[in-house]
């Protein structure tokens, strides 16, 4: 018999942080669970403001200069 641990982390943002998950240029990575059938939220993603390339970036970092607050 096994035991299952499950760990939940919760982080409490203010909505005008200077983060990159308050930057309206900031898109989250999503991944499917096959098993459950759901999406879960990954703590990344990429800004999508410089054309060129892409940023890639962790929710929680401090956010770059072309940071717009979302709206």
């Amino acid at each position: 018999m096994s035991i299952l641990g499950v760990i939940i982390i919760v982080l409490v943002i203010p909505d005008n942080a200077k983060l990159c998950c308050n930057c309206q240029y900031f898109c989250e990575y999503f991944v499917y669970d096959e098993r459950h059938q759901i999406f879960s939220i990954c703590d990344a993603g990429r800004c999508t403001k410089v054309k060129t390339r892409l940023k890639c970036r962790v929710v929680y970092q401090k956010a770059c200069e072309w940071f717009e607050q979302k709206k």
